[in-house]
């Protein structure tokens, strides 16, 4: 009986709303008298609708001038604020100018990958030389920057989650990207990178990657995406093939741990303590095992092993 009335209630509420919005425009007036209540179209201030390429190239145009002047690619004095161009002059006070993103986070990680792609696909290069400017001036000043903390006379936040990782967060969105750049300048902080990745991070005692945070011996799905496509890159750029093995054996283990057959989804965290493991279906988290799977497959070789594993479960998680 209540559903009932909420139903109702909710009914009238549409029908009445509906005339008053209509009387505000000076068209003619339009409601379920006048037109089919499926053919009604909401007056939404953006007019959505299928996008054309020339629309679709245009905001990613809109978008590409907006983080050009959103991420500075700048070494500033932190006492004058004033542009640092000698390198060798870096001192206490140094630091990154501040944008409103950081340029060495996982999301620009996933930024600059996404401007490879965009470069790529539309041949447009401004795209490319976004991310190629910004980690070559990276590459550039992180030296300088390397010395200045190691000697204890420097700080920069964004510079030490690069230069000293601690998390599979810090790490490997961005040494994807950098290994898709394909700059050798960046070498040494791509060896750093996957140095952490492959033998420092935490792991259960059966191999899978894992964190003590916030529950001791946690699994959590965001870490298929911050270590795999990274591993797979380095496979496919050195042709050693533990990068790939290695690759291969997470992809399974979070699988085994993350998927759950009935809905076709990835849970989100999983904690090996637990009797059973309750299943929350984070849409983000689902993003990045979606993402990890298919960026295995644009580098695996072609008649590779574990390839119609990762398609079964590509196809699987596509239904979900």
């Amino acid at each position: 009986m209540v559903h009932n009335k909420v139903t109702a209630w909710l009914l009238l509420s549409a029908m009445t709303i509906l005339p008053i919005e209509a009387r505000k425009t000076t068209q003619p007036q339009v409601n379920d008298i006048t037109t089919p209540l499926h053919l009604l179209q909401p007056e939404y201030r953006i007019p959505y609708g299928i996008p054309s390429e020339s629309d679709i190239t245009a905001s990613m145009e809109r978008i590409l001038t907006f983080v050009e002047d959103a991420t500075p690619c700048c070494v500033v004095d932190g006492k004058t604020g004033k542009a640092l161009t000698d390198y060798s002059l870096i001192d206490s006070t140094s630091r990154l100018q501040q944008g409103a993103f950081r340029l060495t986070s996982y999301e620009w990680g996933v930024t600059y990958s996404a401007m490879l792609l965009a470069g790529e696909v539309t041949g447009n290069h401004s795209f490319t030389d976004y991310t190629l400017n910004r980690l070559k001036f990276l590459s550039e000043v992180a030296p300088y920057f390397k010395d200045a903390m190691e000697s204890g006379s420097c700080w920069d936040g964004q510079l030490k989650k690069m230069l000293q990782p601690g998390a599979l967060d810090d790490c490997g969105a961005m040494c994807c990207a950098m290994l898709k750049a394909r700059q050798p300048n960046l070498k040494p902080i791509i060896e750093n990178y996957m140095a952490w990745i492959m033998n420092r991070q935490y792991r259960l005692q059966d191999g899978t990657m894992a964190r003590n945070r916030p529950v001791k011996n946690s699994v959590w799905l965001d870490d298929m995406f911050m270590s795999l496509p990274a591993m797979a890159q380095m496979g496919a750029m050195t042709r050693d093939k533990k990068y790939f093995d290695e690759a291969c054996r997470q992809y399974r283990l979070f699988v085994e741990k993350m998927f759950v057959p009935e809905q076709k989804l990835f849970r989100h965290g999983w904690v090996e303590s637990m009797p059973f493991h309750p299943s929350m279906f984070w849409a983000r988290a689902n993003g990045w095992a979606i993402l990890t799977t298919v960026e295995l497959l644009d580098v695996l070789p072609e008649g590779h092993y574990f390839r119609p594993f990762l398609l079964q479960t590509l196809e699987s998680h596509i239904q979900g």
